[in-house]
């Protein structure tokens, strides 16, 4: 899918007014920027860097991050995940970058649309750690919670009360988004407005951005009468795994109704907001995704900045699989669980959607692989 640089006003950028965060690790050159107030600094800063540096040339198994080999960013005595089970993947690990070696880009999604599924990708294929956690805007601007010690990432991976993504191996839901240690960080928030003052109303639940620096997101979008009914079964299991029951009774009577409309509403807005609220956003359908999956791979790594090494895509290629897929259940988006007046609201969020990544320059959302299209895909904006 394809990506798109756009420029927008410097509302939000002054929120920490005076602060200088360069962060550097002199044995890589690792450099984050948090909160640049003077980017003639940054200038000379990354002269200087690169004048010290050496030539460097990519290990076989690791891939490039930035032109830099992956393996030389990573952090030492820090736990690490073998995802690809067979003898001649197994020594392609995924690992934590060092602090503040990797630019902050979010991986956002609205519920149940495949982010989880993404994460085990990417981690397989660039060998490096994802991540979901904190700060929000409020401890963010307050300066809170901004790294975890490698003593409570180790006492959180082995803590038997750790989180059920923990446990299926994603180890980096240990880290913070603060910390630069991960590719990506998974949100199901809405991004922080550009309007620094909108942000401090709600702030607890917005997607934060390092201030002064380039907002970029991927965004996985999904045909939303699937991903409601997978969300309406999530919100009773709350597992990524067990969908094992019978489900039915969720889906009739007014309270479905009422949770499939504002939720609905809820899809439209969220991804609305993933594309208006960045500078560069790289839109992945999921229908895509299911059906060429390592073309469009291919397309998040690019926009990542990273040139994966072939071994290891190979590895993946034979397994995508992965360990959070979640089991098929028996509930499908018929006439009966999405009556007619439904499925049209759902659809007129469907093209509202459509007619803004249009109009932002994004290609189409693919009308006709989405459910009920028969019925509802030539009545558009």
């Amino acid at each position: 899918m394809k990506s798109r640089l756009v420029i927008h006003g410097s509302g939000a950028f002054g929120r920490i007014g005076g602060r200088i965060a360069l962060l550097t690790l002199a044995a890589v050159g690792c450099i984050l920027l948090i909160n640049v107030t003077h980017p003639q600094q940054v200038i000379e800063a990354r002269q200087n860097m690169q004048q010290q540096d050496q030539p460097v040339t990519a290990s076989s198994s690791e891939g490039l991050y930035r032109g830099q080999p992956i393996s030389q960013l990573w952090a030492r005595n820090l736990p690490e995940q073998a995802w690809l089970p067979d003898p001649q993947c197994r020594h392609f690990v995924t690992k934590f970058a060092r602090d503040n070696c990797l630019e902050v880009v979010r991986l956002a999604s609205f519920p149940r649309s495949g982010n989880t599924w993404t994460r085990f990708m990417l981690e397989t294929a660039t060998g490096l750690y994802t991540s979901s956690g904190g700060p929000n805007y409020i401890k963010y601007v307050k300066g809170e919670s901004l790294r975890r010690s490698d003593e409570e990432i180790w006492s959180h991976v082995k803590s038997q009360k750790r989180a059920e993504l923990a446990h299926l191996g994603f180890i980096g839901e240990t880290s913070l988004w603060t910390q630069g240690t991960t590719i990506a960080m998974k949100t199901h928030n809405f991004p922080e407005p550009w309007n620094a003052t909108e942000a401090e109303i709600d702030g607890y639940n917005w997607a934060t951005f390092a201030a002064n620096t380039t907002r970029r997101a991927i965004l996985v979008v999904r045909d939303p009468f699937k991903a409601l009914i997978s969300l309406n079964i999530y919100s009773k299991t709350q597992s990524v795994l067990n969908n094992d029951n019978d489900w039915q009774k969720l889906f009739q009577g007014d309270e479905w109704i009422d949770f499939a409309a504002y939720h609905a509403n809820h899809w439209y807005k969220l991804n609305r907001q993933w594309v208006e609220r960045t500078n560069m956003t790289h839109v992945v359908i999921y229908e895509h995704l299911t059906t060429n999956t390592m073309r469009e791979l291919q397309g998040m790594l690019q926009f990542l900045d990273v040139q994966p090494d072939p071994d290891r895509m190979e590895c993946v290629r034979r397994h995508l699989e992965g360990r959070a897929h979640n089991k098929k259940h028996d509930i499908v988006p018929n006439h009966t669980v999405y009556p007619l007046h439904l499925r049209g609201l759902v659809w007129s969020y469907i093209h509202q959607l459509n007619w803004v990544l249009k109009t932002r320059g994004y290609k189409p959302l693919p009308l006709d692989l989405y459910t009920f299209a028969d019925e509802f895909r030539d009545i558009g904006l």
